[in-house]
């Protein structure tokens, strides 16, 4: 879209050419006068670095050179020179919504015409999208449709989240695929998207992508990863890379399935330098060893203390403790448990010292979840348990599932649940434990409480006919019972007699009839039809079960014709799962039928075989199955199955002090290490580093008379007493920032900012002359690229310059969080207090 044409006169050498400057939505190009012959070759907005322009003359100057990393210079002459400037700045400001990114203005006060308001306008994925298709313009390839497409989804669905999962063309092996660049090139410049999900797909490159990517992002606060097996050598640069990003925003950690021994300095690296709080660690399955472990724990979080008292998640499953990782990680727990906000404590199959790890967990005021789940129990890890359990007025969740618990564990763990008044609506999940009837009697007679259980989840038990019949009679005694969610899956009731199913059946719709706040049942593999037959006849009268699982029971046509039954007759039921159940087309014909006339059910789930001979004849009917389903989904979603809200956060949250308690608790050695650690950070801490400030900030008005063509230098602006004559008023697409972390393009200049990692193909640059440049504003410096000489970073404001108004105060670093520690009095630390004025580093 052309934004501006422009008669004018471009200079370059001697030589004076007449035409038009037009100005596009990330290009400008040059058109001689009279006639078609391009006065210069196209230049992309995106790769703007300063704008300068004398007082009282008619010349503009534009320096190029941000993504390319070799500046090129165009002098214009021309008496438009603030229409031009104001052009080029809001096409510069939609491109980069979001980014740290300015453009360094040398411009008198006059020639900055006030930028156009585009708060009430909303951008596609705030800006993304122009950003996307000014770097598809810059490397010189078509932009790919379906990113397009796929952006737009997002934002229409209101999500903050790229899986690149659900991206067509993300694959290798497809003709649809894309170039990674421009895609993982536009995040950092992007206010919008939170949130990066990466699965492999044997594309190469993709990791190197992400890593430069999180060298420049401020926005992006969660990193999912699951089993990465290409570009491995290059997963240490994403963790580096956090590391040296001061302005990087990561609050999410989601690691599964990727080998992550070669990564553990780095990620040792991250978590001691990172200067905000952080939400959730999940390392899981990562093939780290008991040293390992130690080492994120001992040179990581625990170098960096007031990081791991924001810590809401830990997931460590699926990696080898050993002694040394149990011991590293009881002596961080030992530490931080009294001032600690972990909520969820995931510990899975990680060969763990549960002795060792349970022991502190008392001391935790907010934990809420506990999975040990696939740790063998012992008589001394259950008491230990059982202590943390009587204690705990939080706890809402569990999870103890392949433990080996006999009857004799499971009795005292039933019994510490039960005495807790404080603990109600609970999810226990004992699944995958040999349960005896003993074993199921003690643990009903325990969870008395009617306030107790929200689910029970008792699967994979291999409950008989007695353990099952006990259970059910238990769970009836329960008055005002508040259970919700019952989870009887894979049990050994395949071979009973008709009598004995017929006793099952009664107790279950009995059980249904007399706690009718169960809500969810799932009877998935292990039962016979003698069994499911009656029960599902039982159950047309019922008017609490919303949920419903029979898969994996071969039902047949015959019980598929039942559960048509029940569809038809119910009005209260809204979501049947019975795949797996050996059902032909007939009985599917027969839900079919049923479901269209049913206005209440809303979710059917059946799982059927692609490669059957009736997979076509399967398919249509299942699609108008879902059609129906959808139809009364649009009319009224139940509450229950409503789409949750994106569990992502906007923006980080600063590190907390160390309270005088945890400082008092520190031994020597610890406290020490702070001591050196303050002395290492001292100078930012006391504020020898001030606060960034936007480029626009060191523009001045020249009341020099010199000619354009004069080779005298601009007098350097942090030598002279003025006031900065223009700031740009901070944008935020998404409202509010997050504070204090709000760096935005035109509120913040990052000296360090790295422009991408390959370039393109390029023309052959424009010769420049050096006597017709108006002089260099200090512009800024790219790191990783050799730029041409120029003058280095803006230096600080005079003592007697504030920051102007608007400028975010930057979140203070770690050491002046540490209170700066600098003396010992009989082993307690003297805090003395900061000056506040420390700003991100650079």
């Amino acid at each position: 879209t052309v934004l501006l044409a422009q008669l004018l006169i471009k200079r370059e050498h001697q030589k004076r050419t007449k035409g038009y400057l037009v100005v596009g939505n990330s290009l400008l190009m040059g058109v001689q006068q009279g006639g078609s012959k391009l006065m210069m070759k196209k230049h992309h907005i995106i790769d703007l670095l300063a704008i300068k322009s004398p007082a009282n003359r008619d010349f503009l100057q534009l320096d190029f050179g941000y993504l390319t990393g070799q500046q090129i210079t165009l002098v214009l002459e021309t008496a438009k020179a603030d229409k031009i400037i104001q052009v080029i700045r809001e096409a510069h400001r939609d491109l980069t919504i979001g980014s740290p990114v300015c453009i360094a203005l040398n411009v008198p006060e006059e020639k900055l015409l006030p930028l156009t308001d585009h708060s009430a306008t909303k951008p596609i994925a705030g800006g993304f999208m122009l950003h996307y298709k000014a770097l598809c313009s810059f490397y010189k390839i078509q932009p790919s449709r379906d990113v397009i497409q796929y952006i737009q989804h997002l934002f229409e669905e209101s999500k903050h989240e790229i899986d690149f999962r659900d991206c067509p063309g993300t694959e290798s092996d497809t003709p649809l695929a894309f170039d990674l660049r421009p895609v993982f090139q536009s995040l950092p410049h992007n206010n919008y998207f939170n949130s990066i999900v990466l699965h492999d797909t044997g594309r190469k490159g993709l990791v190197k992508e992400l890593g430069n990517t999180m060298k420049r992002s401020s926005f992006i606060t969660r990193l999912d990863f699951n089993h990465i097996t290409s570009g491995l050598s290059q997963l240490p640069q994403i963790f580096t890379s956090l590391s040296s990003n001061p302005t990087n925003a990561l609050m999410d950690l989601m690691i599964r399935d990727v080998n992550l021994a070669p990564s553990v300095g780095a990620i040792s690296e991250m978590f001691a330098n990172m200067s905000h709080g952080f939400r959730r660690i999940q390392l899981v399955k990562c093939r780290l060893n008991g040293k390992q472990i130690s080492s994120i724990i001992q040179d990581g979080l625990m170098k960096n203390y007031p990081l791991t008292l924001t810590l809401e998640e830990l997931n460590l499953s699926g990696n080898k403790f050993d002694v040394e990782g149990s011991e590293t990680l009881q002596k961080l727990f030992l530490r931080i448990g009294p001032f600690s906000k972990l909520r969820r404590l995931i510990l899975r199959k990680c060969s763990i010292n549960l002795l060792l790890v349970i022991r502190p967990l008392h001391s935790f005021p907010q934990l809420s979840e506990i999975d040990f789940s696939y740790n063998k129990f012992d008589t001394g890890i259950t008491q230990l348990l059982c202590s943390v359990l009587e204690q705990s007025k939080v706890l809402k969740t569990l999870a103890l599932t392949g433990c080996g618990l006999s009857s004799s564990l499971v009795d005292p763990i039933g019994a510490t649940l039960g005495s807790n008044n404080a603990l109600h609506a609970l999810k226990v999940v004992l699944s995958d434990n040999t349960l005896s009837d003993q074993s199921i009697a003690m643990l009903m007679k325990g969870c008395h409480r009617g306030a107790l259980l929200h689910t029970l989840d008792l699967s994979q038990c291999r409950i008989n006919e007695a353990g099952f019949l006990s259970l059910c009679s238990g769970l009836q005694k329960i008055q005002d019972s508040s259970l919700d969610t019952l989870l009887l899956n894979n049990t050994k009731l395949e071979n009973v007699t008709q009598k004995t199913g017929e006793a099952i059946a009664n107790a279950l719709v009995a059980l249904l009839d007399k706690q009718d706040s169960i809500r969810s049942l799932s009877l998935s593999g292990g039962y016979s039809n003698l069994i499911l037959f009656p029960f599902l006849e039982k159950l047309f009268d019922n008017q609490s079960l919303l949920e419903l699982n029979i898969s994996g029971n071969r039902i047949g046509d015959v019980g598929a014709s039942t559960v048509a039954t029940l569809i038809r007759k119910s009005s209260y039921i809204a979501s049947i799962t019975c795949g797996n159940n050996h059902i032909q087309l007939s009985g599917l014909r027969s839900l079919a039928l049923s479901i269209k006339t049913s206005k209440t059910l809303q979710f059917f789930d059946y799982q059927w075989e692609t490669s059957s001979k009736t997979g076509a004849s399967t398919y249509q009917i299942l699609a108008e199955i879902q059609g129906t389903l959808a139809v009364n989904r649009s009319h009224n979603v139940h509450p229950r199955f409503g789409s949750l809200p994106e569990d992502i956060l906007s923006g980080p949250t600063p590190l907390p002090s160390l309270p005088q308690e945890f400082l008092d608790s520190m031994d020597d050695e610890e406290l020490a290490s702070f001591v050196d650690l303050s002395k290492a950070e001292a100078p930012d801490a006391a504020g020898t580093n001030s606060p960034v400030l936007p480029v626009e900030a060191f523009a001045f008005v020249s009341t020099s008379n010199e000619s354009i063509e004069s080779n005298q230098k601009v007098a350097d602006p942090a030598s002279q007493s003025f006031s900065p004559q223009h700031t740009e008023p901070p944008t935020y697409m998404l409202g509010e920032p997050p504070a204090p972390h709000g760096y935005t393009a035109s509120s913040v200049i990052v000296p360090t900012k790295v422009p991408p990692p390959s370039d393109p193909d390029r023309d052959t640059e424009e010769e420049t002359d050096n006597s017709t440049m108006i002089q260099n504003n200090p512009v800024i410096p790219l790191a990783g690229i050799s730029p041409p000489p120029a003058p280095g970073p803006p230096p600080p404001l005079p003592p007697s310059i504030g920051a102007p108004p608007g400028i975010p105060k930057p979140p203070p670093k770690r050491a002046a969080l540490l209170s700066s520690i600098s003396s010992f009095k009989k082993g307690k630390l003297k805090a003395t207090k900061t000056n506040g004025r420390s700003a991100p580093k650079v």
